[in-house]
C-alpha cells in the first residue's frame, strides 16, 4: 500500500510486467522512456507516462532501435542523463524499481547503476532488473567485467539473479543497504 516509483528505460513494445506490478501495487507511479513512439507510448501509457527518449549516462545513447519491422542496426542518438531523467521526470530521489533495457546502451549506464555513483548524486536505486546485451568487442566484456567486479566489490546491491538466455544476462540486483530500501523491502532486517 506503500507508494513507489517505477521506472523502465526502453520499453520495447511491451509493459506487460509493469501492468502485473501495478495490479498487484496501484500506489506506484510508473514513468518510462524509449526514444521509439510507435506502439509505445500506447503500450506504456496503460500503467504510467511515457517519454520519447533516449536515456544513457551522458547526452548521447549507442543503441539499437526496435520498430515494427525489426531491430535497425545500432547508432548514435541524443539521449537525456539517467539523473538528469530521475530529476527533472520522476522528480524523486528514491527509485524503488528500475527496469533496464536499452539495447546496448546500458554499457555506457554501467557506473551511473553503482550505489555509491547514485548516492553521491543523491540518488537511492532500491532494485534494478537490467537486460545487458552479449558484449559485441572486447571494450564491451571489459566494461561488464569490471561493472560485476564493483557492484560486488561495493556491497550495497545483492545479486539475486543472473540468467544467460540467447543474447544477453537478465540480472536482478537489490539494494539491502540503503535504509529507505531495507525498511519498504525487508522491513524485518
Amino acid at each position: 500500500r506503500e507508494n513507489c516509483t517505477f521506472v523502465t528505460l526502453g520499453i520495447g513494445k511491451d509493459a506487460m510486467a509493469e501492468a502485473k506490478v501495478k495490479a498487484m501495487m496501484p500506489n506506484c507511479k510508473f514513468y518510462g522512456a524509449d526514444p521509439v513512439l510507435e506502439e509505445n507510448k500506447v503500450v506504456y501509457e496503460n500503467v504510467g507516462e511515457y517519454h520519447q527518449l533516449a536515456i544513457s549516462g551522458n547526452n548521447v545513447a549507442d543503441s539499437s532501435i526496435l520498430t515494427k519491422s525489426g531491430y535497425q542496426t545500432r547508432k548514435k542518438m541524443p539521449a537525456m542523463p539517467m539523473y538528469q531523467f530521475f530529476g527533472e521526470i520522476v522528480k524523486s530521489k528514491t527509485i524503488d524499481y528500475l527496469f533496464v533495457d536499452i539495447e546496448y546502451a546500458e554499457y555506457d549506464l554501467f557506473d551511473y547503476l553503482q550505489a555509491g555513483k547514485a548516492l553521491e548524486n543523491g540518488y537511492t536505486i532500491c532494485q534494478i532488473n537490467l537486460e545487458a546485451h552479449i558484449a559485441q568487442n572486447i571494450e564491451q566484456k571489459v566494461k561488464y567485467m569490471e561493472f560485476i567486479r564493483k557492484l560486488v566489490n561495493e556491497g550495497h546491491y545483492a545479486l539475486a539473479y543472473d540468467d544467460n538466455t540467447i543474447g544477453h544476462h537478465r540480472i536482478f540486483f537489490y539494494n539491502h543497504r540503503a535504509p529507505a530500501c531495507r525498511r519498504k523491502f525487508m522491513p524485518f532486517s
